[in-house]
């Protein structure tokens, strides 16, 4: 089945309807969005360190040299 199915898109053909294809793809996980954290008010130095391997004036610091290159989704 698997390889019908690539067959069918390296050539470009119509595929035949299949209702288990259809049940695997009604079945998958929901997706949730996570909430950011606000790392460097949450975090004190010696928590930020652990976690980051970076003092919090060293973070700074790189992102102050990558901001610029950094894309966000919005503004």
């Amino acid at each position: 089945m698997a390889r019908e199915r690539l067959e069918n898109l390296i050539f470009e053909r119509e595929e035949e309807y299949d209702p288990y294809f259809e049940d695997e793809l009604d079945r998958r996980r929901p997706r949730w969005i996570k909430e950011r954290s606000e790392y460097f008010e949450n975090y004190d130095d010696l928590d930020f360190v652990t976690h980051f391997r970076l003092s919090k004036p060293s973070a700074l610091s790189v992102l102050d040299m990558i901001e610029n290159q950094l894309e966000f989704p919005t503004d």
